[in-house]
């Protein structure tokens, strides 16, 4: 919140961010204060602010602030949700009853010094901001602007009594400004938070880039000329037989024969890797698609719970430079021309859906960050997709498994819609033995993993 002279805490709900804040500055006026603001979409924010100060209690005080204040804001981040700045469209009510020309309203409003004005007002307004993180589980935004208002009130002869002298109409405008505390949530997913994702960000973009390491190609290199002895001069073998007078070139007509040159070959050709497809075999993701049984991807892993790539954990170190070899040489290629970079974060099922739907999300959007920062894609080139909980790839290891409740699995899979639910239900089922199997053989990396496809078109 920022307060017109008269902020943030993280939970997850699904497919959206819910952010606590409350405001420093207001707190210093003694008005305790308290923002609600949801995610909308990628950058926009919908903020909810209500403030209200009964200070001082005692009616014969002359010094006073009492009000109650509520107000809604429109924010555009211009990089993400709860992401660095953004600039934000807000509008107020406030019931107020003000005297004794104290702060913050005395200065700007000279006419509470010596009376004591009772009345409402609405006021609208723009405001710009930004969030700094502290830790991933508090950072702070600042926010300042300006708005402007319509007030009705009654105007009173002193602070405490006195005679209603008039009830005057007025506009008015004044200063916004704001310094919220931001705290996470206890139960809120910490891959979601703000703070975090800003300063893994600001890390990564930090971090210089590994050297290209080329990945094996097919193709084997030329050798080397070598001299394969001393060179003998040309014998001839005959008599040298004239052939009549030479046929001068018809410029009217091309040769019959054409003349055929080295051709250069297109980088995926060169390449010759699985993960490059042409785009006519291009197919959108759905979260039926049995991402295991697709054998021409890469995988990038994780480790439980994160959205973080570690090129030291598994294979990733091997992976991660396979794609930015890749995606670099086809970036470059005359022949060829990048079309897509298809990218799908999966998750467990293990925990609350929502949660894993965003974990999900946040892996593919890291897979996404990692190649943006090392080789210049736009960015309508990425396909961003959350696998959320993957239970086709689940049904499909399932059914080409022997495992011993395999059926049993599957009729629970199939039988029970909610998801939470069937969860549930996988746990319980033989003491747990069967939901063991699952996560720790079945699934055990493709559970935590992202999937990339590299599609192109020749030209």
């Amino acid at each position: 919140m920022a307060v017109p002279l008269l902020g943030g805490i993280v939970s997850p709900a699904e497919a959206q961010t819910v952010v606590l804040k409350n405001n420093l500055l207001y707190d210093a006026a003694l008005t305790p204060n308290l923002s609600l603001e949801v995610r909308l979409a990628e950058r926009w924010t919908l903020q909810f602010d209500a403030g209200f100060n009964p200070f001082p209690l005692d009616d014969a005080v002359e010094h006073k602030w009492r009000h109650v204040l509520a107000g809604i804001e429109a924010k555009y981040w211009f990089k993400r949700a709860f992401r660095c700045d953004f600039i934000g469209v807000n509008t107020y009510y406030t019931h107020f009853n003000v005297a004794g020309g104290n702060y913050p309203v005395g200065w700007l409003y000279p006419m509470v010094k010596t009376n004591r004005v009772q009345g409402d007002a609405v006021m609208a307004g723009l405001s710009y901001g930004w969030i700094f993180p502290l830790s991933k589980h508090v950072g702070i935004e600042l926010e300042a602007g300006v708005d402007g208002g319509y007030a009705w009130f009654n105007r009173y002869e002193c602070a405490h009594c006195g005679a209603l002298l008039d009830s005057p109409r007025r506009w008015f405008a004044v200063p916004k400004a704001g310094v919220n505390i931001a705290i996470l949530l206890p139960h809120a997913d910490e891959e979601d938070c703000p703070c975090r994702r800003q300063k893994e960000d600001e890390q990564l973009a930090e971090a210089p880039a590994e050297p290209l390491q080329p990945i094996p190609s097919p193709i084997r290199p030329y050798s080397p000329i070598r001299p394969i002895g001393p060179i003998k001069p040309l014998q001839l073998i005959g008599p040298i037989i004239p052939i009549g007078p030479a046929t001068p070139l018809n410029p009217s007509q091309p040769f019959s024969t054409p003349l055929h040159l080295s051709e250069p070959i297109s980088a995926p050709e060169r390449l010759n890797s699985p993960v490059l497809h042409s785009f006519d075999t291009y197919q959108p993701y759905t979260t039926d698609m049995v991402l295991a049984r697709d054998s021409d991807a890469l995988y990038v892993f994780f480790e439980k719970d994160s959205s973080v790539i570690k090129r030291h954990f598994d294979n990733n170190a091997v992976i991660l430079d396979s794609i930015i070899y890749l995606v670099s040489e086809l970036m470059k290629d005359s022949l060829s021309e990048m079309k897509l970079i298809q990218i799908v974060g999966c998750a467990s099922f293990d925990g609350p859906l929502a949660r894993n739907q965003r974990l999900a999300w946040n892996r593919a959007r890291a897979l996404k960050n990692y190649i943006s920062k090392r080789v210049a894609v736009p960015d309508e080139l990425f396909e961003l997709n959350s696998g959320e909980e993957a239970w086709a790839d689940v049904i499909w290891r399932l059914e080409q498994s022997d495992y011993v409740y395999r059926d049993a699995l599957l009729q629970i899979i199939r039988e029970e819609p909610n998801l939470d639910l069937r969860e549930r239900k996988i746990k319980q089922y033989h003491n747990g033995e069967a939901y063991r199997y699952l996560k720790d053989q079945l699934l055990r990396k493709f559970r935590n993993s992202g999937y990339i496809k590299v599609y192109y078109e020749l030209k």
